[in-house]
């Protein structure tokens, strides 16, 4: 069973069934918001869910700066090795996989589609969504790893105008709502994307 607090989100035929239904599909999952929006909470959600394995942009780009890489080349060089780790995942060990990073920018998306197209997987990019004050009441609270900012954010509303390079179908999520309820509504439209992927191209996922 998937619990998350004191709710429980999916039964253990639930899982099952999903489990069913995304077998032989494998996705590329691309987390994007902003600080504090709730990426790596859904992230960690869904790869539990799952059984999907998370790639964390932000451990990678902390642990280079903790071994003494500056920034100007830590930055860049998590998301090579997010991206390369995303690849093996996918091409080697025929493992679906989420990247867990703000996506912020259109090279991000480019580059998962491209990654995507070379493995033969889905891509399936997911929004988190928050207010102004709940994203910084959030980014207050946290124990932020040596990469993750801890200022203020400046942007109003949920920031979702910042993400316009985004595919259209998009997963959009308000993660102001429960956890429990953004996971299930998300499960639900990812296993309705990989099932549709897999009508559509059924050649990719023939054994």
């Amino acid at each position: 069973m998937v619990h998350f607090g004191e709710e429980l989100v999916f039964t253990n035929q639930e899982r099952d069934r999903l489990n069913d239904e995304t077998t032989g599909k494998p996705a590329l999952v691309l987390m994007a918001g902003l600080p504090g929006a709730g990426k790596s909470t859904l992230a960690r959600a869904i790869g539990s869910t799952f059984g999907w394995p998370v790639i964390d942009k932000d451990v990678i780009v902390s642990s280079l700066l903790d071994g003494g890489i500056d920034e100007p080349v830590a930055q860049p060089a998590s998301y090579a090795a997010m991206f390369a780790l995303g690849l093996d995942f996918l091409m080697s060990q025929r493992w679906s996989v989420i990247l867990d990073n703000p996506a912020g920018r259109p090279l991000s998306t480019s580059e998962a589609q491209r990654i995507a197209d070379t493995a033969g997987a889905t891509l399936v990019c997911i929004l988190c969504l928050a207010d102004r004050d709940t994203r910084n009441a959030r980014v207050a609270d946290r124990s932020a790893l040596r990469s993750q900012p801890v200022c203020v954010s400046q942007t109003t509303g949920d920031g979702r105008e910042r993400f316009a390079h985004l595919p259209a179908d998009t997963i959009a999520v308000d993660m102001t709502q429960p956890l429990h309820k953004a996971l299930r509504e998300v499960v639900q439209r990812l296993t309705t994307i990989l099932r549709q992927s897999r009508q559509a191209y059924p050649h990719r996922y023939s054994s």
